[in-house]
């Protein structure tokens, strides 16, 4: 009588050859799940607080939430966020956000990362 990995139960010899796939899908298991909590790792970093143009409207993402920006809003470094989408850093830079456009908490300007869009010429 054998068990499922190999081994006899009854002074049979083991066979290295059948543990060799458990190993594999061990060791593929195990790296499944950490990819999966890396992902869920990397979804939450990009739901983080921040200003965007969206639509073109100035748009508060804070918690998972999202609103208009009602009034100017002035970031923990004195960088101020105007309604009409003005940033004012503290260095006298002025910039216009522009559509896609993030201002994150610390007050740095970028571009929100978008999703690839399908080629309309693929025969996908």
């Amino acid at each position: 009588m054998h068990c499922w990995y190999g081994f006899g139960l009854r002074g049979g010899k083991s066979n290295i050859l059948t543990l060799k796939p458990l190993i594999y899908m061990k060791t593929l298991f195990v790296s499944f799940i950490a990819m999966a909590l890396s992902a869920g790792a990397f979804a939450q970093d990009q739901q983080k607080d921040m200003i965007t143009m969206k639509d073109s409207k100035v748009v508060v993402i804070k918690d998972g939430k999202s609103w208009n920006l009602a009034q100017d809003s002035t970031l923990a470094n004195g960088t101020i966020v105007t309604i009409t989408g003005t940033v004012k850093s503290t260095d006298g830079n002025i910039i216009m956000l522009k559509e896609g456009d993030i201002v994150n908490a610390d007050g740095t300007v970028g571009r929100k990362a978008e999703p690839a869009k399908k080629d309309s010429t693929s025969n996908e």
